[in-house]
């Protein structure tokens, strides 16, 4: 994603959150092993996970949120993406 789509989080948390800070970088390498990385630094990571189809329940959580549920240093929050 480029980092213009991720200014909106600024705005988002910090109106009504001032105490909530997020950050951003455009970074190369292996998804999974950079968020594990920035773990380190984070107090809370936040992730997606698609749904099933209609009628299914539950979520399909890919590779880079199983990763990071593994071996994330922080807790880590999994969404549900639309």
């Amino acid at each position: 994603m480029p980092a213009s789509g991720l200014t909106g989080t600024d705005e988002l948390f910090g109106k009504d959150n001032p105490e909530v800070q997020s950050s951003h970088r455009v970074a190369t390498g292996s998804a999974g092993r950079l968020l594990v990385e920035a773990s380190y630094r984070a107090d809370l990571l936040v992730t997606g996970a698609r749904r099933h189809g209609e009628g299914h329940h539950g979520m399909q959580i890919g590779p880079v949120t199983q990763t990071l549920l593994q071996h994330s240093d922080c807790p880590v929050a999994v969404v549900a993406l639309a």
